[in-house]
Protein backbone atom coordinates (compact mmCIF):
# COMPACT_ATOMS: atom_id res chain seq x y z
CA UNK A 1 0.00 0.00 0.00
CA UNK A 2 2.19 2.93 -1.38
CA UNK A 3 -0.27 5.25 -0.21
CA UNK A 4 -0.27 4.29 3.42
CA UNK A 5 3.77 3.58 3.88
CA UNK A 6 4.41 6.81 5.83
CA UNK A 7 1.70 5.96 8.64
CA UNK A 8 2.44 3.18 11.93
CA UNK A 9 -0.32 0.35 10.44
CA UNK A 10 -0.47 -3.31 10.69
CA UNK A 11 -0.87 -6.49 9.07
CA UNK A 12 -4.69 -6.66 10.61
CA UNK A 13 -5.16 -3.52 9.35
CA UNK A 14 -4.32 -3.78 6.17
CA UNK A 15 -5.92 -7.42 5.99
CA UNK A 16 -9.11 -5.05 7.25
CA UNK A 17 -8.61 -2.52 4.25
CA UNK A 18 -8.44 -5.42 1.58
CA UNK A 19 -11.83 -6.54 2.81
CA UNK A 20 -12.79 -3.08 3.07
CA UNK A 21 -12.40 -2.43 -0.19
CA UNK A 22 -13.27 -5.65 -1.89
CA UNK A 23 -16.69 -4.16 -0.67
CA UNK A 24 -16.54 -1.12 -2.26
CA UNK A 25 -15.51 -2.80 -5.50
CA UNK A 26 -18.89 -4.71 -4.81
CA UNK A 27 -21.04 -1.26 -4.67
CA UNK A 28 -18.98 0.15 -7.79
CA UNK A 29 -19.95 -3.29 -9.76
CA UNK A 30 -23.32 -3.06 -8.65
CA UNK A 31 -23.95 1.01 -9.16
CA UNK A 32 -22.12 0.76 -12.66
CA UNK A 33 -24.20 -2.54 -13.73
CA UNK A 34 -26.88 -0.23 -15.78
CA UNK A 35 -24.99 1.23 -18.25
CA UNK A 36 -25.35 1.93 -22.25
CA UNK A 37 -23.10 -0.90 -23.25
CA UNK A 38 -26.20 -2.95 -21.85
CA UNK A 39 -28.82 -1.88 -23.94
CA UNK A 40 -28.49 -3.58 -26.61
CA UNK A 41 -28.09 -6.66 -24.84
CA UNK A 42 -31.24 -6.67 -23.22
CA UNK A 43 -33.43 -4.48 -23.89
CA UNK A 44 -32.79 -4.21 -27.73
CA UNK A 45 -33.35 -7.87 -28.03
CA UNK A 46 -35.35 -9.19 -25.13
CA UNK A 47 -39.04 -8.25 -25.79
CA UNK A 48 -39.59 -9.45 -22.05
CA UNK A 49 -37.74 -5.51 -21.59
CA UNK A 50 -39.45 -3.07 -23.39
CA UNK A 51 -40.87 -0.81 -20.55
CA UNK A 52 -37.44 -0.86 -18.56
CA UNK A 53 -33.91 1.25 -19.53
CA UNK A 54 -30.97 1.88 -17.45
CA UNK A 55 -32.44 5.13 -16.73
CA UNK A 56 -35.42 3.96 -14.61
CA UNK A 57 -32.88 0.73 -13.54
CA UNK A 58 -30.36 3.65 -12.04
CA UNK A 59 -33.68 5.36 -10.26
CA UNK A 60 -34.80 2.34 -9.04
CA UNK A 61 -31.27 1.69 -7.61
CA UNK A 62 -31.20 5.30 -6.27
CA UNK A 63 -34.54 4.91 -4.81
CA UNK A 64 -33.66 1.57 -3.03
CA UNK A 65 -30.05 2.90 -1.87
CA UNK A 66 -32.01 5.83 0.14
CA UNK A 67 -34.11 3.47 1.99
CA UNK A 68 -31.23 0.84 2.82
CA UNK A 69 -29.00 3.91 3.67
CA UNK A 70 -31.49 3.61 7.20
CA UNK A 71 -30.59 -0.16 7.95
CA UNK A 72 -27.05 0.39 10.06
CA UNK A 73 -29.12 2.28 12.51
CA UNK A 74 -30.80 -1.60 13.18
CA UNK A 75 -27.62 -3.63 12.22
CA UNK A 76 -24.87 -1.83 12.51
CA UNK A 77 -24.91 -0.29 16.50
CA UNK A 78 -26.96 -3.64 17.59
CA UNK A 79 -25.39 -6.12 16.07
CA UNK A 80 -21.75 -4.47 14.48
CA UNK A 81 -20.18 -2.83 11.32
CA UNK A 82 -19.33 -6.34 10.49
CA UNK A 83 -22.45 -7.37 10.92
CA UNK A 84 -23.72 -4.58 8.42
CA UNK A 85 -20.87 -4.86 6.07
CA UNK A 86 -22.05 -9.08 5.95
CA UNK A 87 -25.80 -7.85 5.27
CA UNK A 88 -24.55 -5.72 1.93
CA UNK A 89 -22.28 -8.62 0.58
CA UNK A 90 -25.42 -11.21 1.11
CA UNK A 91 -27.77 -8.76 -0.72
CA UNK A 92 -25.39 -7.85 -3.64
CA UNK A 93 -24.76 -11.82 -3.92
CA UNK A 94 -28.70 -12.16 -4.07
CA UNK A 95 -28.84 -9.22 -6.60
CA UNK A 96 -26.17 -10.87 -9.58
CA UNK A 97 -27.93 -14.14 -9.07
CA UNK A 98 -31.28 -12.27 -9.62
CA UNK A 99 -29.87 -10.67 -12.90
CA UNK A 100 -28.54 -14.03 -13.93
CA UNK A 101 -31.79 -15.61 -13.85
CA UNK A 102 -34.33 -12.46 -14.02
CA UNK A 103 -36.99 -13.47 -17.96
CA UNK A 104 -38.96 -10.21 -17.19
CA UNK A 105 -39.45 -6.94 -16.02
CA UNK A 106 -40.23 -7.60 -12.78
CA UNK A 107 -37.83 -9.61 -11.99
CA UNK A 108 -34.78 -6.74 -13.38
CA UNK A 109 -36.54 -4.39 -11.27
CA UNK A 110 -36.44 -6.56 -8.10
CA UNK A 111 -33.11 -7.22 -8.89
CA UNK A 112 -32.74 -3.68 -8.88
CA UNK A 113 -33.73 -2.93 -5.57
CA UNK A 114 -31.70 -5.47 -4.06
CA UNK A 115 -29.27 -4.05 -5.30
CA UNK A 116 -30.47 -0.61 -3.68
CA UNK A 117 -30.37 -2.07 -0.56
CA UNK A 118 -26.79 -3.58 -0.56
CA UNK A 119 -25.72 -0.48 -1.89
CA UNK A 120 -27.36 1.98 1.05
CA UNK A 121 -26.34 -0.11 4.21
CA UNK A 122 -22.70 -0.53 2.31
CA UNK A 123 -22.24 3.22 1.95
CA UNK A 124 -23.79 4.12 5.59
CA UNK A 125 -22.02 1.73 7.23
CA UNK A 126 -18.54 2.64 5.45
CA UNK A 127 -19.06 5.82 6.53
CA UNK A 128 -19.12 5.13 10.27
CA UNK A 129 -16.18 2.35 9.82
CA UNK A 130 -13.61 3.97 7.88
CA UNK A 131 -13.39 6.94 10.83
CA UNK A 132 -13.66 4.08 13.76
CA UNK A 133 -11.00 2.23 12.39
CA UNK A 134 -8.07 4.74 11.25
CA UNK A 135 -5.63 6.71 12.55
CA UNK A 136 -6.08 10.59 12.45
CA UNK A 137 -2.93 10.84 10.13
CA UNK A 138 -4.24 8.01 7.70
CA UNK A 139 -8.12 8.66 7.65
CA UNK A 140 -8.50 10.67 4.60
CA UNK A 141 -6.55 8.47 2.83
CA UNK A 142 -8.72 5.16 3.84
CA UNK A 143 -11.69 6.97 3.13
CA UNK A 144 -10.35 8.07 -0.66
CA UNK A 145 -9.49 4.33 -1.01
CA UNK A 146 -12.76 3.32 -0.95
CA UNK A 147 -13.84 5.89 -2.89
CA UNK A 148 -11.72 4.36 -5.63
CA UNK A 149 -12.20 1.25 -5.90
CA UNK A 150 -15.57 1.99 -5.89
CA UNK A 151 -15.38 3.97 -9.13
CA UNK A 152 -12.90 0.68 -10.34
CA UNK A 153 -15.75 -1.69 -9.81
CA UNK A 154 -17.87 0.94 -12.02
CA UNK A 155 -15.20 0.85 -14.48
CA UNK A 156 -14.96 -2.50 -14.57
CA UNK A 157 -17.96 -3.80 -15.10
CA UNK A 158 -18.59 -1.05 -17.79
CA UNK A 159 -15.84 -2.63 -19.74
CA UNK A 160 -17.35 -6.36 -19.50
CA UNK A 161 -20.55 -5.31 -20.77
CA UNK A 162 -19.41 -4.37 -23.70
CA UNK A 163 -17.88 -8.14 -24.39
CA UNK A 164 -19.79 -10.32 -22.19
CA UNK A 165 -23.42 -10.95 -22.32
CA UNK A 166 -25.42 -9.81 -19.00
CA UNK A 167 -26.51 -13.26 -17.44
CA UNK A 168 -22.43 -14.71 -18.07
CA UNK A 169 -21.51 -11.65 -16.83
CA UNK A 170 -23.86 -11.58 -13.38
CA UNK A 171 -22.40 -15.10 -12.55
CA UNK A 172 -18.73 -13.94 -13.20
CA UNK A 173 -19.37 -10.79 -11.13
CA UNK A 174 -21.40 -12.46 -8.19
CA UNK A 175 -17.85 -14.30 -7.13
CA UNK A 176 -16.96 -10.43 -5.63
CA UNK A 177 -19.59 -10.48 -3.50
CA UNK A 178 -19.27 -13.55 -2.46
CA UNK A 179 -15.61 -13.20 -1.63
CA UNK A 180 -16.27 -10.28 0.54
CA UNK A 181 -18.65 -11.74 2.38
CA UNK A 182 -15.76 -14.90 3.31
CA UNK A 183 -12.92 -11.62 3.65
CA UNK A 184 -15.64 -10.64 6.33
CA UNK A 185 -14.94 -13.07 9.11
CA UNK A 186 -11.22 -13.68 8.45
CA UNK A 187 -10.03 -10.30 7.61
CA UNK A 188 -12.36 -7.52 9.16
CA UNK A 189 -11.63 -5.97 12.50
CA UNK A 190 -14.78 -5.15 14.23
CA UNK A 191 -14.57 -1.45 14.91
CA UNK A 192 -13.59 -0.41 18.29
CA UNK A 193 -16.06 2.33 18.83
CA UNK A 194 -18.62 -0.32 18.27
CA UNK A 195 -16.73 -2.37 21.07
CA UNK A 196 -16.54 0.02 23.59
CA UNK A 197 -19.86 1.55 22.90
CA UNK A 198 -21.39 -2.00 23.41
CA UNK A 199 -19.57 -2.19 26.93
CA UNK A 200 -16.30 -4.19 25.55
CA UNK A 201 -14.10 -2.45 26.56
CA UNK A 202 -10.70 -4.54 27.10
CA UNK A 203 -12.08 -5.69 23.61
CA UNK A 204 -12.21 -2.72 22.49
CA UNK A 205 -8.55 -2.17 23.40
CA UNK A 206 -7.80 -5.29 21.53
CA UNK A 207 -9.07 -3.72 18.11
CA UNK A 208 -6.79 -0.58 18.47
CA UNK A 209 -4.07 -2.82 19.14
CA UNK A 210 -4.47 -5.03 16.48
CA UNK A 211 -5.37 -1.61 14.12
CA UNK A 212 -2.29 0.22 15.11
CA UNK A 213 -0.05 -3.20 15.22
CA UNK A 214 1.29 -1.96 18.89
CA UNK A 215 2.50 -5.15 20.81
CA UNK A 216 0.51 -4.32 24.08
CA UNK A 217 -2.49 -2.47 24.96
CA UNK A 218 -0.55 0.17 26.83
CA UNK A 219 0.72 1.61 23.88
CA UNK A 220 -2.33 2.35 22.29
CA UNK A 221 -3.58 4.02 25.73
CA UNK A 222 -3.62 7.59 24.10
CA UNK A 223 -5.80 6.53 21.13
CA UNK A 224 -7.85 4.88 23.76
CA UNK A 225 -8.43 7.96 25.68
CA UNK A 226 -8.92 10.13 22.51
CA UNK A 227 -11.92 7.24 21.87
CA UNK A 228 -13.26 7.63 25.71
CA UNK A 229 -13.25 11.06 25.50
CA UNK A 230 -15.46 11.24 22.21
CA UNK A 231 -17.82 8.80 23.36
CA UNK A 232 -18.46 10.26 26.41
CA UNK A 233 -17.95 13.79 25.76
CA UNK A 234 -21.87 15.86 25.53
CA UNK A 235 -21.77 17.63 22.71
CA UNK A 236 -24.72 20.66 22.29
CA UNK A 237 -27.12 19.19 25.08
CA UNK A 238 -30.99 19.29 23.75
CA UNK A 239 -32.62 22.55 25.92
CA UNK A 240 -35.69 22.49 25.27
CA UNK A 241 -38.48 20.24 23.21
CA UNK A 242 -38.76 19.98 19.70
CA UNK A 243 -41.02 18.49 17.30
CA UNK A 244 -41.05 14.83 16.05
CA UNK A 245 -39.61 15.95 12.52
CA UNK A 246 -36.74 17.85 14.00
CA UNK A 247 -35.52 15.10 16.72
CA UNK A 248 -35.53 12.79 13.46
CA UNK A 249 -33.90 15.16 11.39
CA UNK A 250 -31.70 16.38 13.87
CA UNK A 251 -30.88 14.18 16.13
CA UNK A 252 -29.98 15.52 19.67
CA UNK A 253 -26.38 16.39 19.89
CA UNK A 254 -25.53 16.28 15.97
CA UNK A 255 -27.89 19.37 15.14
CA UNK A 256 -24.78 21.69 14.06
CA UNK A 257 -22.87 19.13 12.34
CA UNK A 258 -25.95 17.76 9.84
CA UNK A 259 -26.10 21.75 9.08
CA UNK A 260 -22.61 21.65 7.90
CA UNK A 261 -22.93 18.63 6.39
CA UNK A 262 -26.23 18.48 4.49
CA UNK A 263 -25.81 21.85 2.57
CA UNK A 264 -22.50 19.74 1.21
CA UNK A 265 -24.66 16.60 0.47
CA UNK A 266 -26.80 18.52 -1.32
CA UNK A 267 -24.07 20.42 -2.76
CA UNK A 268 -22.20 17.41 -4.36
CA UNK A 269 -25.41 16.35 -5.97
CA UNK A 270 -26.74 19.73 -7.09
CA UNK A 271 -23.69 20.82 -9.29
CA UNK A 272 -24.89 18.61 -11.82
CA UNK A 273 -22.80 15.46 -11.88
CA UNK A 274 -25.64 12.95 -12.54
CA UNK A 275 -26.67 15.49 -15.58
CA UNK A 276 -23.31 16.00 -17.14
CA UNK A 277 -22.59 12.70 -17.22
CA UNK A 278 -25.29 12.22 -19.48
CA UNK A 279 -24.00 15.22 -21.59
CA UNK A 280 -20.62 13.98 -21.72
CA UNK A 281 -21.82 10.55 -22.37
CA UNK A 282 -23.94 12.02 -25.67
CA UNK A 283 -21.37 13.96 -27.23
CA UNK A 284 -18.24 11.15 -26.08
CA UNK A 285 -21.04 9.01 -28.15
CA UNK A 286 -19.65 10.68 -31.46
CA UNK A 287 -16.20 10.44 -30.63
CA UNK A 288 -15.74 6.96 -29.34
CA UNK A 289 -19.14 5.06 -29.38
CA UNK A 290 -20.12 2.28 -27.24
CA UNK A 291 -16.69 3.44 -25.00
CA UNK A 292 -18.03 6.66 -23.90
CA UNK A 293 -18.83 5.10 -20.40
CA UNK A 294 -15.58 3.21 -19.74
CA UNK A 295 -13.91 6.80 -20.32
CA UNK A 296 -15.93 8.54 -18.21
CA UNK A 297 -15.05 5.84 -15.13
CA UNK A 298 -11.72 6.13 -16.40
CA UNK A 299 -11.84 9.71 -15.42
CA UNK A 300 -13.08 8.88 -11.99
CA UNK A 301 -10.32 6.31 -10.82
CA UNK A 302 -7.89 8.84 -11.79
CA UNK A 303 -9.18 11.51 -10.12
CA UNK A 304 -9.53 9.38 -6.61
CA UNK A 305 -6.11 8.97 -7.43
CA UNK A 306 -5.71 12.57 -7.51
CA UNK A 307 -7.17 12.91 -4.22
CA UNK A 308 -5.05 9.83 -2.43
CA UNK A 309 -1.92 11.67 -3.17
CA UNK A 310 -2.84 14.87 -1.91
CA UNK A 311 -6.33 14.68 0.46
CA UNK A 312 -3.55 14.26 3.95
CA UNK A 313 -1.29 16.91 2.15
CA UNK A 314 -3.14 20.33 1.71
CA UNK A 315 -6.41 18.90 3.71
CA UNK A 316 -10.21 18.20 2.98
CA UNK A 317 -11.56 22.32 3.17
CA UNK A 318 -8.94 22.87 0.07
CA UNK A 319 -9.31 19.98 -1.62
CA UNK A 320 -13.41 20.83 -1.23
CA UNK A 321 -12.39 24.43 -2.47
CA UNK A 322 -10.45 23.50 -5.56
CA UNK A 323 -13.41 21.21 -6.47
CA UNK A 324 -16.13 23.29 -6.06
CA UNK A 325 -14.19 26.63 -7.30
CA UNK A 326 -13.32 24.44 -10.83
CA UNK A 327 -16.38 22.96 -11.50
CA UNK A 328 -18.45 26.00 -11.09
CA UNK A 329 -16.08 27.90 -13.62
CA UNK A 330 -16.58 24.81 -15.99
CA UNK A 331 -20.05 25.03 -15.57
CA UNK A 332 -20.25 29.02 -16.15
CA UNK A 333 -18.21 28.54 -19.22
CA UNK A 334 -20.53 25.83 -20.45
CA UNK A 335 -23.52 28.04 -19.67
CA UNK A 336 -21.88 30.72 -21.72
CA UNK A 337 -21.06 28.53 -25.00
CA UNK A 338 -24.30 26.96 -25.05
CA UNK A 339 -25.99 30.49 -25.07
CA UNK A 340 -23.67 31.43 -27.87
CA UNK A 341 -23.74 28.23 -29.57
CA UNK A 342 -27.82 27.63 -29.02
CA UNK A 343 -27.53 24.08 -29.95
CA UNK A 344 -27.56 20.48 -28.32
CA UNK A 345 -24.55 18.48 -28.88
CA UNK A 346 -26.84 16.57 -31.24
CA UNK A 347 -27.21 19.26 -33.83
CA UNK A 348 -22.73 19.68 -33.58
CA UNK A 349 -20.66 18.88 -36.01
CA UNK A 350 -17.38 16.93 -34.44
CA UNK A 351 -15.35 20.11 -34.61
CA UNK A 352 -17.64 22.27 -33.09
CA UNK A 353 -18.09 19.74 -29.64
CA UNK A 354 -14.36 19.85 -29.03
CA UNK A 355 -14.67 22.93 -26.66
CA UNK A 356 -18.06 21.30 -24.64
CA UNK A 357 -16.06 17.94 -24.48
CA UNK A 358 -12.91 19.60 -23.27
CA UNK A 359 -15.12 21.54 -20.65
CA UNK A 360 -17.02 18.51 -19.53
CA UNK A 361 -14.03 15.86 -18.92
CA UNK A 362 -12.41 19.36 -17.13
CA UNK A 363 -15.61 19.56 -14.62
CA UNK A 364 -15.59 15.88 -14.24
CA UNK A 365 -12.15 15.68 -13.53
CA UNK A 366 -12.06 18.27 -10.49
CA UNK A 367 -15.30 17.65 -9.23
CA UNK A 368 -14.66 13.82 -8.67
CA UNK A 369 -11.41 14.19 -7.21
CA UNK A 370 -12.83 16.55 -4.38
CA UNK A 371 -16.74 16.42 -3.59
CA UNK A 372 -17.70 12.81 -4.27
CA UNK A 373 -14.97 11.09 -1.76
CA UNK A 374 -14.40 14.23 0.60
CA UNK A 375 -18.06 14.36 1.76
CA UNK A 376 -18.42 10.67 2.49
CA UNK A 377 -14.96 11.22 4.76
CA UNK A 378 -16.28 14.38 6.87
CA UNK A 379 -19.54 12.83 7.47
CA UNK A 380 -17.71 10.13 9.00
CA UNK A 381 -15.57 12.37 10.95
CA UNK A 382 -17.88 15.66 12.33
CA UNK A 383 -20.90 13.83 14.00
CA UNK A 384 -20.53 12.69 17.81
CA UNK A 385 -20.70 9.22 18.31
CA UNK A 386 -23.72 8.82 20.15
CA UNK A 387 -26.22 9.72 17.31
CA UNK A 388 -23.43 9.19 14.47
CA UNK A 389 -25.45 5.91 12.70
CA UNK A 390 -28.61 8.00 12.38
CA UNK A 391 -26.96 11.06 11.72
CA UNK A 392 -25.04 9.24 8.43
CA UNK A 393 -27.54 7.35 7.27
CA UNK A 394 -29.76 10.81 6.98
CA UNK A 395 -27.03 12.26 4.97
CA UNK A 396 -26.76 8.82 2.82
CA UNK A 397 -30.58 8.90 2.31
CA UNK A 398 -30.74 12.17 1.04
CA UNK A 399 -27.78 11.99 -1.18
CA UNK A 400 -29.41 9.81 -3.18
CA UNK A 401 -32.86 11.43 -3.14
CA UNK A 402 -30.85 14.49 -4.13
CA UNK A 403 -29.50 12.90 -7.24
CA UNK A 404 -32.88 11.52 -8.52
CA UNK A 405 -34.28 15.29 -8.17
CA UNK A 406 -31.13 16.53 -10.23
CA UNK A 407 -31.55 14.23 -12.83
CA UNK A 408 -34.98 14.72 -13.53
CA UNK A 409 -35.00 19.21 -13.01
CA UNK A 410 -31.44 18.64 -15.53
CA UNK A 411 -33.77 17.07 -17.95
CA UNK A 412 -36.70 19.31 -17.66
CA UNK A 413 -34.15 22.34 -17.59
CA UNK A 414 -32.05 21.17 -20.91
CA UNK A 415 -35.91 20.61 -22.59
CA UNK A 416 -36.98 23.96 -22.19
CA UNK A 417 -33.54 25.70 -22.60
CA UNK A 418 -31.12 24.38 -24.26
CA UNK A 419 -29.03 23.38 -21.46
CA UNK A 420 -28.22 27.09 -20.83
CA UNK A 421 -30.08 27.25 -17.77
CA UNK A 422 -28.91 24.33 -16.60
CA UNK A 423 -25.45 24.83 -16.63
CA UNK A 424 -26.30 28.52 -14.97
CA UNK A 425 -27.58 26.57 -12.49
CA UNK A 426 -25.33 24.56 -11.12
CA UNK A 427 -22.60 27.31 -11.43
CA UNK A 428 -24.86 29.62 -9.23
CA UNK A 429 -24.84 26.63 -6.43
CA UNK A 430 -20.98 26.26 -6.56
CA UNK A 431 -20.94 30.05 -5.84
CA UNK A 432 -23.15 29.82 -3.24
CA UNK A 433 -21.36 26.66 -1.77
CA UNK A 434 -18.34 28.17 -1.53
CA UNK A 435 -18.70 31.14 1.05
CA UNK A 436 -20.31 28.44 3.31
CA UNK A 437 -17.44 25.84 3.35
CA UNK A 438 -15.55 29.51 3.79
CA UNK A 439 -17.15 29.90 7.19
CA UNK A 440 -18.69 26.72 9.04
CA UNK A 441 -16.41 23.54 7.63
CA UNK A 442 -13.33 23.21 9.72
CA UNK A 443 -10.12 21.50 8.81
CA UNK A 444 -10.59 17.60 9.68
CA UNK A 445 -6.73 16.51 8.45
CA UNK A 446 -4.82 15.33 11.32
CA UNK A 447 -7.57 15.86 13.86
CA UNK A 448 -8.71 13.11 16.41
CA UNK A 449 -12.74 12.75 16.28
CA UNK A 450 -12.57 14.54 19.78
CA UNK A 451 -10.42 17.74 18.75
CA UNK A 452 -12.92 17.86 15.51
CA UNK A 453 -15.77 17.52 18.40
CA UNK A 454 -14.37 20.38 20.25
CA UNK A 455 -13.49 22.64 17.28
CA UNK A 456 -16.93 22.46 16.18
CA UNK A 457 -17.82 23.58 19.60
CA UNK A 458 -16.22 27.16 18.64
CA UNK A 459 -18.41 27.73 15.71
CA UNK A 460 -21.42 29.58 15.63
CA UNK A 461 -24.64 28.12 13.96
CA UNK A 462 -27.96 28.42 14.96
CA UNK A 463 -30.95 26.49 13.95
CA UNK A 464 -34.68 28.28 13.63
Amino acid sequence: MYFLKFFKTSNRFYRTLISLNLGAICVGLTMGWPNPSIDSDIFGLNKNYECINTGSLQTIINGGASIGAFVPILLADNYGRRFSFFCSAVTCSVFWISVALAVNETLLSSAATFAGFGVGIYVTTSVLYVGEISSRENRGTVGAFTSFFAHFGILTVGLLALYIKLATLALVVVIIPLTFTVSIFFLMEESPYFLFKTGKVLDAKIALKNLRGTRTVLEIEDDYKSMEYFFNSEYIMEKRASSTFKKFFFPQNAKKSLIIILPLMFLSQMMGSLAMNEYLGNILEHFVPRYEYAILSSINVLSDVFCLLTIEKIGRKNLLIISIVGSAICCFMLALHKLIQKQDCQGLMKGEMLLPMLLLLAYYAVYFFGLIPLVPILAGEIFPNRVKTMACAICISLVYIAALSVQNIFELLQYKTNSCLAFSVFAILGSVGLPFILSFLPETKGKSLYEIQNELETISITLA
